[in-house]
C-alpha cells in the first residue's frame, strides 16, 4: 500500500511538474507575443512619429517659402508704387515748372504795351493776361 501511495504521489508531481513546465511556457509564449505586440506597437509609433515630424518639416518649408513669397511680392508692390510716386511727383513738378514758367510774369510785363515789345511778355499776355489788350490798345490809340 506503501508503494501505491510513494507511486501515487510521484506521479502527482510528475503531473504537477508538467502542469508547471506547460504554464510556464505558456507564459513564456504570451511573454513573447506581448513582446512581438510591443514591438510592433513600438515600430509604428516610430513610423508615426517620423511621418508627423516629416509632415511638420514640409509644413515649415511650405511656409517659409509662402512667407518668403509675400514678402517678395509685398517688396515689388512697395517698390513699383515708390516708383509710381516718385514719377508722379516728378511729371507734378515738372507740370508746376512749366506753368511757373509760362505763367510768371516779371515786373516790367506789367508795363502798357510791353507785350509789343518784348517776345516773353507778349508770351505772357497772351497765356495769362492781366488786363484785356484790345480795349487797352484801342483807348490808347485814341
Amino acid at each position: 500500500r506503501k508503494e501505491k501511495e510513494r507511486k501515487a504521489i510521484l506521479e502527482e508531481a510528475a503531473r504537477r511538474e508538467v502542469e508547471r513546465k506547460e504554464k510556464e511556457r505558456k507564459l513564456k509564449l504570451e511573454a513573447d507575443r506581448r513582446a512581438k505586440e510591443e514591438a510592433k506597437r513600438r515600430a509604428l509609433a516610430e513610423k508615426e512619429r517620423q511621418r508627423k515630424a516629416q509632415e511638420l518639416r514640409e509644413r515649415q518649408q511650405r511656409e517659409r517659402e509662402e512667407r518668403l513669397l509675400r514678402e517678395r511680392e509685398e517688396a515689388e508692390r512697395r517698390a513699383a508704387e515708390e516708383a509710381r510716386r516718385v514719377v508722379e511727383e516728378e511729371r507734378r513738378a515738372a507740370a508746376e515748372e512749366e506753368h511757373r514758367r509760362a505763367h510768371h510774369r516779371p515786373w516790367h510785363c506789367n508795363v502798357p504795351l510791353m507785350h509789343v515789345i518784348n517776345g516773353h511778355c507778349r508770351r505772357v499776355a497772351h497765356k495769362n493776361p492781366a488786363y484785356d489788350l484790345k480795349s487797352l490798345i484801342h483807348h490808347m490809340m485814341q
